[in-house]
């Protein structure tokens, strides 16, 4: 079965008491935390009164996350193309950048097994989608350590518009 169409079996269910003043009509728990079990992603909704409407909520958007997700990937292969790093250092003229972008891709090896390549059995986009979502959800993190800083927030509006630059580049969505 597809992670879209997951049954309630497959995801974990939390809930939470409600925050602030209840006063005379204390409910037992309004907030709901919702995780897929296979993938490990995880949404919380507590906007409504009702419990069972967050829940309800909660499932709706992480079927939705689910149905960007798709399918995992496969892991990359080798392939014949040049590595990716190459091709970047080539364009990359500030030392430090390329001295990180050579260690990001050493990681890479490590985990994957190869290094990045053109051809390796992946969809590029796709990836880079899900990076771009990660950067997002970092850089909002940094703004609520510390509000002060102005330029996480500048990094954030550039890094949103990239995210939904490469969502409308996936395969079969429209932008």
């Amino acid at each position: 079965m597809s992670a879209v169409n997951a049954p309630d079996a497959d995801l974990d269910f939390h809930a939470w008491p409600p925050r602030g003043v209840g006063g005379q009509q204390v409910r037992p728990s309004a907030g709901v935390l919702v995780v897929h079990r296979e993938t490990g992603i995880a949404v919380v909704v507590d906007r409504e009164r009702s419990q069972l409407k967050n829940r309800r909520e909660a499932v709706e958007r992480l079927r939705a996350l689910l149905g960007l997700r798709g399918t995992t990937q496969p892991p990359p292969v080798a392939s014949d193309s040049p590595r990716i790093l190459d091709l970047v250092l080539a364009d990359v003229p500030d030392r430090r950048l390329r001295a990180d972008l050579q260690a990001r891709a050493e990681v890479g090896r490590e985990r994957y097994g190869v290094y990045l390549q053109a051809h390796n059995g992946r969809d590029a986009l796709r990836d880079a989608y899900e990076e771009a979502c990660d950067l997002v959800m970092y850089l909002r993190q940094a703004i609520a350590e510390d509000d002060e800083d102005p330029r996480p927030r500048r990094a954030l509006a550039t890094a949103a518009r990239l995210a939904c630059d490469l969502r409308s580049m996936q395969r079969g969505v429209r932008p």
